[in-house]
């Protein structure tokens, strides 16, 4: 990882034919784990905007799982590093 970015890999590996069996069922639960809260999140979401009154907005930050802290020098208290994260907004 050059500029600290996650990379695809393609990776061969063999397995015996149990052995990728209960890696697959592990993979696709945490999959569909991850499907049903993307699809609530949508749900949710979309119930908010269809009522949401004409003076009032929807921030919409997404807080994502690979997000970093970086130690910021404008943020100096006591010659303390603080530590800030930046975070994609929709309004």
């Amino acid at each position: 990882m050059i500029d600290n970015k996650q990379r695809m890999r393609i990776v061969q590996e063999e397995l015996k034919k149990e052995e990728f069996v209960d890696l697959w069922n592990e993979e696709v639960h945490d999959f569909s784990d991850h499907i049903q809260r993307v699809q609530t999140q949508y749900a949710k979401s979309h119930l908010l905007k269809q009522n949401l009154p004409k003076d009032e907005v929807i921030v919409h930050m997404d807080l994502s799982e690979n997000y970093h802290c970086k130690r910021d020098p404008e943020c100096l208290l006591e010659s303390v590093y603080r530590y800030a994260t930046s975070h994609c907004c929709l309004l």
